[in-house]
């Protein structure tokens, strides 16, 4: 919307004391390579909802997980690493995945996170 109005102000000026052809295109790219305009100018994104802060109370009560990947394939077939975060204690438990399927990530994460 700035720039709009820029545009528009600075077409105003210049067509007050000459014309040429393709003048607004002359104006449109001043005005988007002016370095002041450009430091000046607002962003144009509307914002966003906040973001809610959660704090775990004790261990195990938040636990967050990640797919590192694809990686080179090892010996054993495994091209992934499943990446889980204890939010409390920031304790990080790391498995080697041969893919990503849902099934495979929630079985380890039941061996290997839950069930320990």
């Amino acid at each position: 919307m700035r720039s709009v109005r820029l545009v528009a102000k600075t077409l105003a000026k210049v067509q007050r004391y000459a014309v040429w052809y393709k003048l607004q295109e002359s104006v449109v790219n001043y005005v988007r390579g002016c370095s002041v305009c450009n430091r000046q100018k607002t962003g144009t994104r509307k914002a966003k909802a906040g973001q809610i802060s959660y704090h775990a109370g004790s261990p195990m009560e938040r636990v967050h997980i990640d797919i590192l990947g694809p990686l080179t394939e090892s010996r054993r077939g495994n091209k992934y690493v499943l990446v889980m975060v204890d939010q409390f204690t920031k304790w990080v438990e790391c498995c080697a995945l041969a893919d990503q399927t849902a099934e495979v990530v929630a079985r380890v994460f039941v061996d290997q996170i839950i069930a320990q």
